[in-house]
Formats: C-alpha cells, structure tokens, sequence
C-alpha cells in the first residue's frame, strides 16, 4: 500500500483534493462530501498495484 502521495495516480490526488477543497468552502454540503472522499479513496486503493 502506498505510505506517500507520490506513490497515489496524481489524477486521484487531485479529485480528492479538489474534494477538500469543496468541503473548506462549503460547511452545508461537509458530510457528503466526507462520504465521497471515503468512497473515492477506498476506490484508489482498490486501483493501487501491489
């Protein structure tokens, strides 16, 4: 498993932090957007090689 973010496909790093960045400017939406980066990183990992 990946321990650094340059071991992640930089295009999942940058969908996720654009999530976070969403989250910071939005507090109304924070739980969903929570949950979609839950979802999207257990997705990364599912992709990673071994």
């Amino acid at each position: 498993m990946p321990k650094k973010t340059e071991d992640l496909d930089p295009r999942a790093v940058a969908v996720v932090d654009a999530a976070i960045a969403e989250i910071e400017s939005d507090r109304d939406r924070q739980a969903f957007l929570f949950f979609l980066i839950a979802a999207a990183a257990a997705k990364v990992m599912s992709l990673q090689k071994p």
